[in-house]
């Protein structure tokens, strides 16, 4: 038999906590990362300002990374750096949106990736 297990994701994490829903997103969190934390925050925050664990960290993990894993991409560097800060500050629709924003632009870099491979 596989494995059930459900993967982390910001999106859902970031769905559930603007429809309010805290105690859901908590277990969300602790069923999808293995963690049993205590506070949802911090281990949102320390999730968000790891280069590997953020939004772009999950979203882009086939583009071309540099120092500390960040992307190369300034634009998703920027985004990145703002996705964490929104965490920070319990924005979370405003991190949703950024959240999205990253989504797009990795899309576009992985096309042209794909693109440029077959030139």
């Amino acid at each position: 038999m596989g494995s059930n297990k459900i993967e982390f994701s910001w999106f859902t994490v970031l769905d559930l906590l603007i429809a309010g829903k805290d105690e859901e997103a908590h277990d969300y969190y602790n069923a999808t990362t293995g963690e049993l934390t205590i506070s949802l925050w911090f281990s949102l925050h320390n999730r968000a300002e790891d280069w590997v664990t953020c939004a772009c960290g999950e979203l882009c993990s086939k583009l071309p990374k540099g120092m500390y894993g960040a992307p190369e991409d300034d634009y998703l560097k920027k985004r990145g750096r703002e996705f964490c800060e929104f965490v920070f500050n319990y924005e979370w629709v405003k991190a949703k949106e950024c959240l999205e924003k990253i989504e797009d632009r990795t899309a576009e870099l992985l096309y042209k990736l794909e693109t440029e491979k077959e030139r």
